[in-house]
């Protein structure tokens, strides 16, 4: 099975649909930044709003750094992710759990800040889901790959 990534100015991306019946969450439209630089995979506080989670009601999980801000991981459980295959077709990836990032900051500017972060799919995504990342950029080729035994 593969996933294609998109690949936008040395960046790469891939869009996922999230289900989560018990946030009330039908269709969610998640693009998630492809960081191998990142060990957490966390849907951004951006996304969030959007999507329309109730980031005030999450469970703390821990704290954690980045681009020079300490974030809050909160705990969203029961997730479902679909991912579409390089057939065109529907890829689905339960999850028992997905972070969600929150800035620790109250103030106007650090909420904007972190509204601005991107979703991440980190290596634990990769490595929970058995996962490789092919990435041949100087063919503008990219996507993820796992064997389905």
């Amino acid at each position: 099975m593969k996933i294609p990534l998109k690949i936008i100015e040395g960046l790469i991306f891939v869009n996922a649909v999230l289900i989560t019946p018990k946030y009330h969450i039908g269709l969610g439209q998640v693009e998630f930044l492809v960081d191998t630089g990142s060990s957490e995979t966390f849907i951004s506080e951006g996304t969030a709003v959007k999507l329309n989670i109730p980031i005030s009601k999450l469970p703390f999980e821990k704290h954690v750094k980045m681009a020079g801000s300490t974030l809050e991981l909160l705990k969203m459980s029961d997730i479902t992710l679909f991912f579409r295959n390089d057939e065109n077709k529907s890829e689905k990836i339960e999850l028992p759990f997905i972070h969600v990032m929150q800035s620790t900051k109250k103030d106007a500017q650090s909420r904007t800040a972190a509204q601005s972060y991107p979703s991440i799919l980190g290596t634990d995504f990769l490595l929970k889901n058995e996962f490789s990342l092919i990435f041949t950029p100087h063919k503008n080729v990219a996507y993820l790959e796992r064997d389905l035994e």
